[in-house]
């Protein structure tokens, strides 16, 4: 099939044919990955980023690990 690049905004837009996406499965908002390899671009479905709390607070060391923060004293029923 072919299909044609537009300018959309500062950007270039490729309309994927109908066909294309039925076949592929994808479905509309989903995210895509886009590479270039050996001067050819490449889509693919974005990998689904699962995240766990275990494994955001493993990730906290010194650098990125702010001082506490004062908001002055309770103004209603806050509980601290």
């Amino acid at each position: 099939m072919l299909t044609r690049m537009q300018k959309w905004g500062n950007s270039f837009a490729v309309r994927l044919p109908k066909g294309v996406v039925q076949e592929s499965g994808l479905k509309e908002g989903e995210a895509l990955e886009v590479e270039v390899v050996n001067r050819h671009i490449r889509l693919r479905r974005a990998a689904k980023r699962g995240y766990s709390l275990d494994a955001l607070v493993a990730g906290i060391n010194r650098s990125n690990l702010h001082d506490e923060i004062h908001f002055g004293p309770p103004e209603g029923r806050e509980a601290f």
